[in-house]
């Protein structure tokens, strides 16, 4: 995925929230307190601008594009939007259908490493590295990607992560093996490990893409073979996810078809 950078973060392009005109007294207003004001004036104005705030309400919850959340009793009455990811950063990438998937043990994900194993792992990146062409990139506020000549390529975030997590996976293997097996020439490894900002990189970039993602899907527990149930091992939950066949028919239609072998595939 390119070397590790001294580059800045990504500055992304900032938007203005649009104002929406509240009514004295009614919505945001510089004076948050309508208690002194005359009850009377208050229910005026209330009545005049039921309709139209009825009828904003209903075009805001029905268009489902922006929130706007007031905080009861503040001193502070500027209120706070939330956005869709469409609206806080432009991409060429569309927005994915979701599907419900059942997270299920996978024996050959979990085995020690073999040629079979290893290969199933290497397998999950795709033709191109999960590298992928993007056209007109700077329309989207991308700092510059990867130029070839057969054009510009940026790294998908998600196949980065697979990336990361495969690599920590080899050399977990490979320190296993080599204290089994009492092989002094494992303590070349790990002063590569020690030596290298690799490995904590790695690290540290999956456990930025785990807070990301925030996959708030309530687990429960297992049943143990005593009928107690209190370990949870998150086999057999359900969880909405991005649809696999929709992010393999992208990458199929847009990924960088010269680009390095996987075995070649790094930062």
């Amino acid at each position: 995925m390119g070397r590790l950078s001294t580059a800045k973060y990504l500055q992304l392009p900032q938007e203005t929230p649009s104002t929406t005109d509240f009514p004295q007294g009614v919505g945001a207003n510089t004076d948050c307190d309508i208690g002194s004001r005359h009850r009377l004036h208050a229910a005026s104005l209330l009545g005049r601008w039921m309709m139209p705030l009825l009828f904003i309400g209903c075009a805001l919850l029905s268009s489902g594009l922006t929130i706007v959340v007031m905080r009861d009793g503040a001193t502070d009455c500027h209120p706070v939007q939330m956005y869709e990811k469409s609206q806080l950063m432009k991409s060429p990438v569309p927005e994915f259908p979701k599907e419900i998937r059942t997270f299920e043990f996978d024996e050959i994900f979990m085995a020690a490493s073999t040629p079979q194993s290893d290969k199933a792992w290497e397998d999950l990146l795709p033709v191109g590295g999960g590298y992928i062409y993007v056209n007109d990139s700077a329309d989207y506020g991308l700092q510059p990607g990867i130029q070839r000549k057969t054009g510009e390529i940026y790294s998908v975030a998600m196949y980065h992560q697979l990336h990361c997590l495969t690599m920590l996976r080899g050399y977990y293997w490979d320190l296993v093996s080599g204290v089994l097996s009492n092989d002094v020439a494992i303590m070349g490894v790990v002063h590569d490990q020690i030596g290298t900002p690799h490995t904590g990189h790695c690290f540290d970039y999956l456990r930025q893409s785990l807070e990301c993602s925030a996959d708030m899907t309530l687990e429960w527990p297992r049943t143990e073979a005593d009928g107690r149930r209190w370990q949870v091992d998150g086999n057999h939950i359900p969880h909405v996810c991005t649809s696999r066949t929709a992010v393999e028919r992208y990458m199929k239609d847009h990924h960088y078809e010269f680009s390095y072998a996987k075995k070649h595939h790094g930062h």
